[in-house]
C-alpha cells in the first residue's frame, strides 16, 4: 500500500451510487447490479453496503445482509487501479465487526466458479467450499457456495 494511501471504510450514501457502479464496470465479465440494483439495497432493510475511500473517491465497495445467526455476503469490488492494497481485506473485517455485533456465526455466499482470484481471496479469509449450484451464473457458468464461521 502507498504510504500517502489513506483509506476510510464508512456506510456508502446515495451520493456513492454511480461510483459504485463505475467500479463494477470495470469488470464486465462478471455479473453487476448497477445503478438501480445498488440503489435498490438502500431500501432492504438486511442490506448493508460499506465503502473504501480515498480523498473522497470510493476505490471499492461491499455489499451483505445481515440475516441472523448469519450474513450473506453479495459482492465485494475494488476498483482495478487500486487491487493488491488491502482494500478487499480491509472491506471484510469491517463486515466480520457487524457480523459479531449482530450475534452472527457464519457468512455465505456464491462465487462464480471462473473467478479463481476471488475463489483465492475467500480461501486466504477462511471460507471453505459447502456446495455448487450448477449454471447459477446466466444459465452457464456454476457457483461455487462458501461459509466462513465466526468464531466467537
Amino acid at each position: 500500500m502507498n504510504a500517502l494511501f489513506t483509506m476510510n471504510i464508512r456506510r456508502a450514501f446515495t451520493e456513492d451510487l454511480e461510483g459504485l457502479a463505475k467500479i463494477e464496470k470495470e469488470y464486465p465479465e462478471y455479473p453487476a447490479w448497477g445503478l438501480m440494483g445498488l440503489k435498490a439495497e438502500f431500501e432492504n432493510k438486511h442490506s448493508v453496503t460499506l465503502v473504501a475511500e480515498e480523498d473522497g473517491g470510493a476505490r471499492g465497495f461491499i455489499n451483505f445482509w445481515i440475516l441472523p445467526p448469519s450474513i450473506q455476503l453479495n459482492g465485494i469490488v475494488v476498483s482495478r487501479e487500486y487491487r493488491r492494497n488491502k482494500i478487499a481485506s480491509e472491506l471484510m473485517s469491517k463486515m466480520l465487526e457487524y457480523a459479531k455485533k449482530n450475534s452472527c456465526l457464519g457468512i455465505d455466499l456464491e462465487v462464480n466458479i471462473k473467478n479463481e482470484a476471488a475463489i483465492s481471496f475467500y480461501n486466504k479469509m477462511d471460507f471453505k467450499k459447502v456446495g455448487q449450484r450448477l449454471k447459477f451464473y446466466n444459465g452457464k457458468d456454476d457457483a461455487i457456495l462458501m461459509k466462513r464461521q465466526i468464531k466467537r
